[in-house]
């Protein structure tokens, strides 16, 4: 049996997890081992995970999630994760992906977190979230920041909880970072010298040194990442504009998003915009001009927590 930290909860588990945080006692989530009775039907999703597309089936508090291959998981009211493995010769280091991902999403999910397709990143004391599409580099975007010394918080998926009249709080996830060999090589680090997420997999790990913080965080900025063929361009984005650019990035099967859930939704992310500035990220798809999203995001925090103190009514 093992004990993590991840997303602010104690989690048990019966699987062994590199890449989380140990600690806790497990008393609010257990990853468990067991047999499932699958649903008889089991619909396609938009999510893929190293070329592996994920099914999912049952309820908002009942939910099924199957990777072909690798394990049917099964979601359920918030505090259990039940793992039924096609094989139990699956390489362990493999497992993480597949279930840490949006199968503990729907965990979260079940438990009123709002959540999405993002990262985020710790900067001059603020937490600043990079949501977009898979693809578009929110992954790299994070490891650059790691590499100019700030605190990578989540990598692809971001749980937040909204606290009535107070920023938004994101708990952390675990201190490990994706990224590709080419845009570790353009952030200076050798390849080599990075482990593959398990065997042959071409993407690699970045593990931060030193004492993960446990959080939890208050939120100050969204930036909604996309390539643009030109140059870097960072602008306020506000109104159907900012919402549209955010509640698409919803990390988990959009087939939960139904009914009251879809409205729920809807409701989490109007209050997000309420009290966090929306930013849009265009940038060349070049690794070359990462170092310049870093600077540039760092003057805006700067800026803002500037702006926000000259704003404080005085102790006088």
């Amino acid at each position: 049996m093992f004990f993590y930290k991840s997303y602010g909860l104690r989690i048990r588990s019966d699987f062994r997890f590199a890449e989380l945080v140990e600690g806790g006692t497990g008393e609010d989530v257990w990853i468990k081992k067991g047999t499932l009775r699958k649903p008889s039907t089991l619909e396609p999703t938009a999510i893929h995970r190293y070329g592996i597309e994920a099914l999912f089936g049952g309820t908002s508090q009942d939910a099924y999630l199957r990777w072909p291959g690798i394990a049917t998981l099964r979601a359920k009211c918030g505090s259990r994760l039940i793992v039924d493995l096609d094989s139990d010769q699956l390489e362990t280091a493999l497992l993480g992906p597949y279930i840490l991902s949006e199968p503990l999403g729907l965990v979260l999910s079940q438990r009123g977190f709002l959540l999405l397709h993002a990262s985020a990143v710790r900067v001059g004391g603020q937490v600043v979230v990079f949501v977009g599409p898979a693809g578009v580099g929110k992954s790299t975007t994070a490891a650059a920041f790691a590499t100019s010394g700030h605190t990578v918080l989540a990598d692809d998926m971001v749980g937040l909880t909204l606290n009535p009249g107070g920023l938004p709080i994101l708990y952390p996830a675990c201190p490990r970072i994706k990224i590709s060999p080419s845009a570790a090589k353009a952030l200076g680090i050798h390849a080599s010298s990075l482990s593959p997420l398990f065997t042959g997999c071409r993407k690699r790990e970045i593990r931060q040194d030193g004492v993960f913080p446990v959080g939890p965080f208050p939120v100050t900025q969204i930036f909604v990442l996309q390539e643009s063929p030109d140059t870097l361009n960072i602008t306020r984005t506000s109104g159907l504009e900012a919402f549209f650019g955010l509640v698409r990035f919803f990390p988990c099967p959009g087939a939960l998003l139904q009914g009251s859930a879809l409205t729920l939704h809807f409701e989490h992310c109007v209050r997000l915009l309420d009290q966090v500035e929306m930013w849009s990220l265009q940038r060349p798809s070049q690794f070359e001009v990462l170092r310049d999203v870093v600077s540039s995001v760092e003057r805006i925090v700067e800026q803002s927590k500037k702006l926000k103190s000259d704003a404080a009514p005085s102790a006088d």
